[in-house]
């Protein structure tokens, strides 16, 4: 039933696959990309799909992309993640990171919901999912102003290497996948050409064996000998 959830690597990977061939440009695709990972990266665990369409209103990028993408934050990452744009604001603000941030957030791990719950106990996951939020804002409090500033520099970096990436991959992507199709109607005219080549040269051997045979038939029956000695009219042996 659940033989799906084995090979997460090969799901991400055909996931991936499926969004280089969204039929789009690769601008809106990489804007998409951009987004999802700005929206992704800040401190708004749970808004993140309503972020994402509304700022996709205004912006052109492809919901099909950005929808998975901000889905880098999720309660298995989110503790890294913020902690690490925490530092990065504590830095640029010079804070003197009094508050014990390591400590509150990393008994915020002990309480993330198991995502197999979901599948197994979807009648407990999202009240435990709900509380963890509560922990989670609460947490956030504290280190409010670090965290929205490491977040919002960490998020625009990320989102502009996020809009190259995906941009270039794309045109990378598509242009093998041309030069592949280019070289399999190569392959096949190819094919074409030999096929008829062979035709020919069939076409030919025949042609020839009728005319040996044609030139073997041409000369009719020689004079018996004797027979200018013989005169008209009926002979018997």
């Amino acid at each position: 039933m659940f033989h799906h959830f084995k090979n997460p690597g090969q799901r991400i990977r055909g996931w991936f696959t499926h969004l280089l061939h969204l039929d789009d440009s690769a601008h809106r695709l990489a804007l998409g990309a951009a987004v999802g990972m700005f929206i992704g990266l800040t401190p708004t665990l749970g808004l993140h799909i309503i972020l994402i369409l509304f700022f996709l209103m205004f912006i052109p990028g492809n919901k099909a992309v950005a929808l998975p993408v901000a889905f880098i934050t999720n309660p298995a990452t989110a503790v890294p993640i913020f902690y690490f744009n925490y530092r990065v604001g504590a830095l640029i603000l010079g804070s003197d990171g009094s508050v014990d941030v390591r400590g509150q957030w990393a008994a915020l791990v002990h309480h993330v919901p198991e995502m197999t719950q979901l599948f197994y106990a979807p009648g407990s996951f999202f009240p435990d999912l709900w509380t963890w939020m509560g922990e989670f804002w609460r947490a956030t409090q504290a280190i409010i102003w670090p965290l929205w500033v490491g977040s919002l520099v960490v998020a625009t970096v990320a989102a502009v290497a996020a809009y190259v990436g995906m941009y270039y991959l794309v045109i990378f992507y598509r242009q093998r996948v041309k030069e592949r199709l280019a070289r399999l109607h190569h392959l096949k005219e190819l094919r074409k050409e030999r096929h008829a080549a062979r035709h020919a040269r069939k076409l030919a051997a025949a042609a020839r064996v009728v005319a040996k045979e044609a030139a073997g038939e041409k000369p009719g029956p020689g004079p018996v000998i004797g027979d200018e000695e013989r005169p008209p009219g009926p002979h018997f042996s």
